[in-house]
């Protein structure tokens, strides 16, 4: 894959794997100090053939038990691999916004000056809300999709991670609102997968009101 993406003469990849322990020992049957030698090696090979931007992705990180796990982890491929930016997976949608708060404000202590991501699935509902917190605590990338598109319940949508960040947090995201709409139908069409009419932000039923105050 690193030989396929410096071939295409790509400015930066994201390089991922599963971090969790048990899934690494189990499911990839490798130990997690062959898979840390690994990214160190792939990522130093790629930043010296090309100087590429290296985004390092760790998969199923929020079933982890251990924040000291993902300290060493990081903090290895950090200080030996040729990493730009490090981003937490939660590949299961499952972390509470207060769990993501608490992980965030570690990842910020320990790696400061670091860039952080965050890549989030919705299983629960709580994937907008999770990557505003994430953000509010020192990341500055969210890996979102269009209308949720995504495995199961979907990513985190970027139409209500840009709205919110920009009309409840304050944050210039540098896209332009207006064209969420247009964007979100052309993808709908394109993937044949249309979001529900309550969708927030971008479903076809979303200024119909019944009563209340609004009224």
């Amino acid at each position: 894959d690193v030989d396929a993406i410096i071939e295409c003469g790509a400015d930066g990849m994201v390089l991922e794997f599963g971090i969790n322990p048990y899934l690494v020992k189990y499911a990839y049957k490798m130990t997690v100090e062959h898979l840390i030698e690994e990214i160190i090696r792939l990522s130093n090979y790629a930043k010296n053939e090309t100087g590429m931007y290296i985004e390092f992705m760790g998969w199923d990180a929020f079933r982890i038990p251990s924040l000291e796990y993902i300290k060493r982890f990081f903090g290895e491929i950090l200080e030996r691999g040729s990493i730009d930016r490090i981003t937490l997976a939660d590949t299961f949608g499952m972390s509470h916004p207060l769990t993501m708060q608490h992980v965030y404000k570690k990842l910020r202590e320990w790696f400061p000056g670091v860039p952080l991501g965050l890549h989030i699935h919705n299983d629960f509902g709580l994937a907008t809300a999770n990557a505003l917190m994430a953000v509010a605590c020192g990341a500055d990338e969210i890996h979102c999709s269009f209308n949720s598109l995504g495995e199961r319940a979907g990513n985190v949508a970027t139409e209500e991670v840009a709205v919110a960040l920009e009309h409840l947090l304050k944050v210039d995201t540098g896209i332009k609102l207006e064209g969420l709409a247009r964007v979100s139908h052309m993808v709908a069409e394109v993937s044949k997968v249309r979001p529900g009419r309550n969708k927030p932000i971008v479903g076809d039923g979303i200024f119909e009101i019944e009563s209340g105050i609004v009224i």
